[in-house]
């Protein structure tokens, strides 16, 4: 028996989705990935999984490299790998799969002019329009938050504290509840966007499918701002990235952004005083021997 790789991929997904040991946000990503899967069989006229020879597989890791990381290609071959043991398909090349050696992350926050260029952008958009007003709170709860994309998703409006200016998280990566906080700027854009029909468990509405604000829709958001602002790159976790960046060029105590950006090791906080080479300008002139002197001594 021959397994159709759309009709496969669907039924696969599906085992996944009534999974109840797998997390809604685990799911989304996995519906991604397969589908940059099937797109890329389509595309090569790949019909059916038995189809997907070990020249075929190495073709389709080239051709991911030439858009995203080792680690991202990895979680598609382990996921390609359980399907098809899944359907019980033999294939030796996915059953020896090895990952490919994962490059040093980086932390890639926006620069000072990028973020001036995704402000202006989110400026130029109309908040009477619901579907424009929901672009320009995301850019907000991002930068002010410091959430993750998935975190941002599952944000629940009766977990919102106007008031008291914080949010509670319920889902996270640790899978512990967890509190952030919010300026004025977003308590006003959060009172105005709740008002927005219809009635709704999670904050974020699509209004353009009118459905619940998915990874995708994120996603998709992304790749409109990269374009818009003139990005090589642009996606939600930058906005985290610039969060933890700009509160370490302001001075904050490392301890405490720790605890806002709720790391459980405190070295993955000191990154991002170690890159900050902005903070380290202002600390020398603070505090730099000769820019404090007193009387500067005649050298001349």
């Amino acid at each position: 028996m021959k397994h159709k790789c759309n009709t496969s991929i669907d039924e696969f997904m599906e085992e996944m989705k009534n999974d109840p040991e797998k997390r809604s946000t685990t799911v989304q990503a996995y519906w991604y990935n397969m589908n940059v899967i099937r797109k890329y069989l389509a595309n090569n006229n790949i019909k059916y999984l038995e189809k997907l020879s070990e020249e075929e597989i190495k073709a389709m890791i080239n051709h991911f490299r030439l858009t995203c990381k080792n680690a991202t290609i990895n979680k598609r071959m382990r996921l390609l790998k359980v399907m098809f043991k899944h359907f019980r398909i033999k294939n030796r090349f996915l059953e020896n799969w090895k990952n490919l050696r994962r490059k040093e992350v980086h932390y890639d926050p926006f620069t000072e002019s990028q973020l001036k260029r995704i402000m202006n952008y989110i400026a130029s958009l109309d908040t009477s329009n619901p579907y424009e007003f929901t672009r320009v709170l995301i850019i907000y709860l991002l930068l002010d938050t410091g959430v993750r994309g998935s975190e941002l998703l599952h944000i629940e409006v009766k977990n919102i504290n106007i008031e008291d200016k914080m949010i509670k998280l319920t889902h996270t990566k640790n899978g512990k509840e967890a509190f952030v906080f919010f300026s004025s700027v977003t308590q006003e854009l959060l009172q105005e966007y709740i008002k927005l029909q219809p009635e709704r468990k999670h904050l974020l509405w699509n209004y353009m499918s009118y459905k619940r604000f998915t990874y995708i829709h994120l996603r998709n958001m992304m790749d409109h701002i990269k374009k818009e602002c003139n990005l090589k790159k642009c996606h939600a976790h930058m906005f985290r990235h610039t969060f933890g960046t700009l509160m370490t060029d302001k001075g904050i105590n490392v301890l405490v952004l720790q605890k806002l950006m709720r790391h459980e090791d405190i070295k993955q906080t000191e990154k991002y005083a170690r890159i900050s080479n902005k903070k380290k300008k202002k600390d020398h002139e603070l505090y730099g021997i000769i820019s404090n002197m007193s009387t500067q001594p005649d050298i001349l």
